[in-house]
């Protein structure tokens, strides 16, 4: 059983066409890992200057209960960033902006809620992967 030579070039065609598809969504699950990493040691880098960790603040329940005195002055519920905690949210904060060579002065809250979301979008493109 011999093949066509036209029909085996076919089929060499194929194989390197599938090939290719295969390398190329390799190397984009890497360069997806890498920004995911890059982010996330980013994450960890503003932490540490808020020195905060994940479960370091409390949660806004427990800041309600310890702030109540019985000031009806003060809101019941104030919320409680967990990366922020008592650091100054406002503080300019040095940030390239994505997509640009550009850098900005942006309030460090910002900064850290824009790196949060897409960590959770670079966690989510990893699992589809």
């Amino acid at each position: 059983m011999e093949l066509d030579p036209k029909k085996f070039a076919e089929l060499l065609d194929k194989i390197e066409a599938e090939a290719d598809e295969f390398l190329l969504a390799r190397n984009q699950m890497v360069e997806n890992d890498k920004e995911r990493n890059v982010n996330r040691e980013a994450l960890t880098a503003l932490r540490k200057r808020a020195r905060t960790t994940k479960t370091s603040v409390l949660s806004p329940f427990d800041s309600m209960m310890k702030d109540i005195h019985g000031s009806s002055t003060k809101p019941l519920v104030q919320e409680v960033c967990s990366t922020c905690g008592s650091h100054d949210s406002s503080e300019p904060t040095w940030m390239m902006l994505p997509g640009a060579d550009l850098f900005a002065a942006i309030p460090f809250h910002a900064v850290h809620t824009m790196l949060e979301k897409s960590f959770i979008l670079f966690t989510f493109f990893a699992t589809l992967s």
